[in-house]
């Protein structure tokens, strides 16, 4: 699913040509000792994450009249318990490329590999959605309805998971992942992001566009990990600063971030965005919170890439970051900006010069 009207994500270089051989290479199995940190492990082994757009909406509700109640979306917390649960055998993390978490008929786990040779571990849920007739309050435990007592059906959905301990079966059966080309990248800024516990999400169009040319997340990896590297201990204070900035602001970062990795035939374009989940403030839940995240968007027309120097892109986010803190210091009543935590930074921000409709959301 992909994200062709707003934006938040990250991406690398070195030019590696596909091998010919028709019987694909496997990776070298790990003999590592399991690290306590699944997150460390992702940045290991190279490991994305694609996310079903619909997943930040799809939030447990009850509905009785013009009587709502939603619960919290649990998604992050599915994310974090199926990484613990891959991160409990050594080497788990070398059977994948990408971990993918979307909605289907059925919820299962499954492991396929794409015709590139990419192994994607997949977590589907279900969506369940049942009425039922209100013959007393009873019916209403947890709503706040007030006398409101019409009669008439109480309306629950709610989201089914595998449970995580369902990926081991998957896993514990599965050969290592197929040795790709377009793998072979440098780890240090993805190191990065995972040691600041951000995960770096594809859009289906960009892990498709993989082919013997090449893939343009590789060239970006291999050049913004060279140039992290380069920076003599420097890192990246503006990113630091939005990350600290959004876990204290966003109800949505608060509990997860992510950067999103986009080609585009468009320009190359970066920074943070969001997507608006609730068009009518009135009908905003206390739980939906709107996704805010980084975002890099490469140009790749005829496979004539613009890939942004890293500095840039965090100078971009470092002097935006000035500019919303003087808002903040100021309080001042009007902004670009929304500064409510469920949909804090609404609606975001870019540098670089791409086309305004260009710009997309999960």
């Amino acid at each position: 699913m992909g994200l062709r009207s707003w934006l938040f994500i990250d991406l690398v270089m070195i030019g590696l040509s596909f091998s010919c051989s028709q019987v694909p290479k496997r990776e070298v199995a790990s003999i590592a000792v399991k690290s306590s940190n699944s997150m460390s492990e992702m940045g290991e082994y190279g490991n994305f994450v694609m996310l079903d757009s619909r997943i930040f909406q799809d939030v447990s509700t009850r509905v009785y009249g013009n009587c709502h109640s939603e619960s919290a979306p649990d998604w992050m917390d599915k994310l974090s318990e199926i990484l613990k649960v891959i991160n409990q055998t050594p080497g788990n993390f070398s059977k994948f490329h990408v971990l993918e978490l979307k909605r289907a008929d059925d919820s299962e786990v499954s492991l396929s590999t794409k015709s590139s040779g990419v192994t994607i571990l997949t977590f589907t849920y279900r969506k369940i959605q049942k009425s039922k007739q209100v013959d007393s309050r009873l019916d209403l435990e947890g709503m706040d309805c007030g006398d409101l007592l019409s009669g008439g059906k109480v309306t629950t959905t709610k989201f089914e998971w595998p449970e995580p301990e369902a990926v081991m079966e998957v896993l514990n059966k599965a050969e290592v992942r197929n040795a790709l080309p377009a793998w072979r990248f440098d780890r240090a800024f993805l190191k990065f992001l995972y040691d600041n516990e951000v995960y770096p999400v594809l859009e289906s169009t960009t892990l498709e566009s993989i082919d013997g040319s090449g893939w343009i997340v590789q060239k970006v990896l291999n050049k913004w990990g060279n140039e992290l590297r380069s920076s003599e201990g420097k890192g990246l204070p503006g990113f630091e600063k939005w990350k600290v900035l959004l876990t204290n602001r966003s109800s949505f970062a608060n509990k997860i971030k992510v950067i999103y990795f986009i080609e585009s035939v468009k320009e190359s374009a970066y920074g943070l965005a969001t997507k608006s989940l609730v068009k009518n403030f009135e009908k905003r839940g206390k739980n939906t919170f709107d996704p805010i995240y980084f975002f890099l968007q490469i140009r790749n027309q005829s496979r004539s890439e613009v890939i942004p120097n890293l500095k840039d892109f965090d100078a971009c986010l470092e002097k935006k970051h000035s500019e919303v803190q003087s808002i903040l210091l100021e309080k001042k009543g009007t902004s670009v900006y929304r500064m409510d935590a469920n949909e804090f930074m609404s609606p975001g921000f870019k540098c670089g010069t791409p086309s305004s409709d260009n710009l997309g959301t999960p």
